[in-house]
């Protein structure tokens, strides 16, 4: 099997609680990644953007599409660590403006993905994978990557078996070529 490691980026959900915004639930993505997790015991990084993004949703989506059409690379939180350990890498994003979030291709671009198997999956409302798997392939050109998994955001709780996929592709991804 190898050893697998899960790396995500997910905005925490909005919530409101007596009519202000807040940020405590786990985002889409992170759920996700978090099933994933209890699906595969692998190790997890979630991806963490220095500065924080807005928490209101509207100006959030304008600093994303700023941020795509500057081809902007936000700076990490924390550290690329060394990943010579994995030998499968499921990698979690939302789509936003039609492609993962740039601070992903930021992690992607600082990290050896060299002779790593990439399983991308992306939560979205309306745009699947978009561009993403293209900018997976050009950020990680020595990676094998699998093609995505797209799971609708709204449709989380009725994807237990398109998650449930994703870990046996990578707890046994000689099966799935």
């Amino acid at each position: 099997m190898g050893n697998i490691l899960i790396v995500f980026y997910s905005r925490p959900r909005s919530e409101g609680i007596d009519g202000k915004q807040g940020l405590s639930k786990p985002g889409n993505t992170e759920a996700v990644a978090l099933q994933l997790q209890r699906l595969t015991g692998a190790d997890i990084f979630r991806i963490e953007t220095k500065k924080p993004y807005p928490d209101n949703i509207d100006r959030l989506g304008e600093v994303a599409k700023a941020e795509k059409g500057a081809e902007a690379r936000p700076a990490l939180k924390q550290t690329v660590f060394d990943m010579s350990r994995y030998d499968t890498v499921i990698l979690g994003y939302p789509i936003w403006h039609g492609t993962m979030p740039m601070v992903v291709k930021t992690f992607l671009e600082k990290a050896d993905f060299s002779g790593k198997t990439i399983i991308p999956f992306a939560t979205h409302e309306i745009s699947y994978m978009g561009d993403s798997e293209k900018d997976l392939k050009d950020c990680c050109p020595a990676a094998d990557i699998f093609p995505g998994t797209a799971l609708l955001a709204t449709g989380l709780s009725k994807a237990g078996e398109q998650i449930a996929g994703i870990a046996k592709v990578a707890k046994d991804k000689e099966a799935y070529r």
